[in-house]
């Protein structure tokens, strides 16, 4: 994978996936620490918990692979990867600053890009 520089956007509470028919987001609502559920774009079924990243740190997503096989989500101030087939976050970048804004990129096969 790639590491780029890119401009600033904003980042997403929840997070379309590629085909628009599910939408990932974050909750503390279960306990101290975060939680990812998928859920339908349309409201319909069932919120599905996908991920627990543990206590006490944020988290949220902030990009969603083209060919929907990951996610990139932020952990406290790292750069997390979530794998669809694997049902597993992992650690992408571990850095002494914040990782902001990150996505993957549309030119680069495997890229990210960051703020």
């Amino acid at each position: 994978m790639t590491l780029s520089k890119r401009q600033p956007s904003h980042t997403p509470d929840r997070l379309r996936g590629p085909d628009g028919k599910q939408i990932l987001f974050t909750s503390n609502r279960k306990q101290l620490g975060f939680h990812f559920y998928l859920k339908n774009a349309d409201g319909s079924g069932f919120e599905e918990e996908v991920a627990d990243l543990g206590p006490g740190l944020l988290a949220n997503a902030w990009d969603w692979s083209r060919d929907g096989k990951y996610a990139l989500i932020r952990k406290g101030i790292e750069l997390w990867y979530f794998s669809w087939s694997e049902r597993v976050a992992k650690p992408l970048l571990q850095a002494k600053w914040t990782a902001r804004n990150a996505q993957f990129s549309p030119m680069a096969m495997g890229g990210v890009c960051l703020e």
